[in-house]
């Protein structure tokens, strides 16, 4: 019996790479647990083994298998980690067994957990049916072998699934893993490769078989074309295609029920508020959306989790945000959301915001003259956050946002009834809010605002909903 760092007792030797072993093998410590453990063949690669173990610690999907830990083994000094043992058999295998009707389903969730990886501005690079597992009733599918430390450069991953511009030492790309995914999709529904001969191609260009795909043909085709620029941008975009083509749900992320968060929904909201905000978004439209919820609900985690999803390489939008602090002077808050816009309006500089602060300090709050500064300050601010030439999609979110300041709180009260009775499409900004309760409504405001009340989930429910619902949803733009 061989164990591994006197926990671990290897049962299977599951594959083997250049830079790892990966084993199946028995958690000693927590009796009937059996778990994949891979490990470093030499300890002077610990450090990219561990730069692989953070980076997919970040990308945690219901097609991924789960990380557990991470060790060094003392003994000879090389490093390995734990995760999740993908249970099941390869795709092309579950496809013989189960036929044709199984393939949309392990397509699906293998374009989820694309979709899911490139929004952290990784790729997998290896795609082919071996690392591919999907459950006895095919089912669902778990995508295995993700290394996010591929070379720049370089040919790795299986030659027949390797999009030409790699084989010329081109790194992965969005582009390359969906040429891999259309070579997929031509075996299992073929039984064949669509070159056999590759990487030498035929003159026509064209895969074999054409004629048994059926309703796959011209998905294949524009997976398969030889200029990555004329594939499709996002696994999000295919995932779309098949739902149009096939007539059936093929979501871009894992479906999770949020109609128990929904607080008083506005009229015509779609099931999951993030997918409306994604469509507003995607719209170039305009709107307030307001979370809400007691004091250790999850709020500002559920706003962090949307920022960092937001500021993804992927997506094309502008972010700034800002949240209510004590040490906060008049209009601080709206300060900090100004000074984030990368090109502001020339009339308008960061410092005026402090400026127009001292004039309403200075005067009387009851005098005319104060009353015309506040709604000079009030307008010139919303303004400013409102005036967009950046040709991006503007996203402000703004958390607890029933603590900020007087004047911040006038600001954000002017932004809401810009977005909400203006018709215009002009602004492309949305507007996200946090606060325990709904203060911004007014009786002039007739679209409502849509406000989210989560009582029952905890931090890490949250952030799992807007991880899946959200950022799968983000990158269909």
């Amino acid at each position: 019996m061989t164990v591994i760092l006197g926990r671990y007792e290897i049962l299977a030797e599951l594959g083997s790479g250049g830079l790892a072993e990966v084993f199946r093998v028995r958690d000693m410590a927590i009796p009937g647990r059996v778990v994949a453990y891979k490990r470093v063949r030499d300890a002077t690669r610990n450090s990219e083994l561990h730069a692989e173990f953070v980076a997919l610690s970040h990308v945690q999907h219901s097609n991924l298998p789960t990380l557990f830990d991470y060790h060094t083994d003392e003994s000879d000094g090389c490093a390995g980690y734990t995760l999740e043992e993908a249970t099941g058999d390869t795709v092309d295998v579950v496809a013989l067994r189960l036929g044709q009707d199984c393939i949309l389903p392990i397509v699906t969730g293998l374009l989820q957990a694309l979709a899911h990886i490139h929004s952290r501005n990784l790729f997998h690079g290896d795609l082919h049916p071996h690392n591919m597992i999907v459950d006895t009733d095919g089912n669902h599918l778990k995508l295995l072998d993700l290394a996010p430390q591929i070379p720049s450069g370089g040919t790795m991953g299986a030659l027949p699934f390797l999009a030409p511009e790699r084989l010329e030492g081109r790194p992965p790309t969005i582009q390359s893993d969906l040429y891999a995914v259309g070579v997929t999709i031509h075996r299992l529904v073929t039984g064949a490769l669509p070159f056999p001969d590759y990487p030498r191609m035929p003159k026509t260009g064209t895969p074999e078989n054409l004629s048994l795909l059926g309703p796959w043909k011209e998905l294949v085709l524009n997976l398969l074309n030889t200029e990555p620029s004329k594939r499709p941008t996002r696994a999000t975009t295919v995932l779309m295609d098949l739902e149009k083509r096939f007539n059936q749900h093929c979501p871009a992320t894992t479906s999770l029920i949020v109609s128990d968060i929904l607080g008083r929904g506005a009229p015509d909201v779609v099931e999951n508020w993030p997918a409306s905000l994604i469509e507003q978004v995607a719209q170039g439209s305009h709107g307030v959306f307001s979370v809400v919820g007691a004091l250790g609900s999850g709020r500002s985690f559920a706003l962090r989790e949307l920022r960092w999803a937001l500021q993804s390489p992927l997506q094309d939008v502008q972010v700034i945000h800002t949240a209510a602090l004590q040490r906060d002077e008049s209009g601080g808050a709206i300060h900090r959301l100004i000074a984030q816009i990368p090109a502001k309006v020339d009339d308008f500089s960061q410092d005026t915001v402090y400026d127009l602060s001292e004039v309403l300090k200075a005067g009387s709050e009851s005098s005319r003259d104060s009353g015309k500064a506040k709604t000079l300050a009030v307008d010139q601010m919303a303004q400013t956050l409102l005036n967009n030439e950046s040709g991006l999609q503007r996203i402000i979110i703004v958390d607890d946002a029933d603590r900020l300041d007087p004047l911040s709180q006038e600001v954000v009260h002017s932004l809401v009834r810009h977005l909400t009775l203006s018709t215009s499409t002009s602004h492309n900004v949305v507007l996200v809010l946090s606060a325990e309760e709904s203060s911004y409504t007014d009786s002039q405001i007739n679209q409502p605002i849509l406000e989210i009340t989560p009582p029952r989930f905890d931090r890490n429910a949250i952030g799992k909903l807007l991880q899946h619902a959200f950022l799968g949803c983000m990158s269909t733009r």
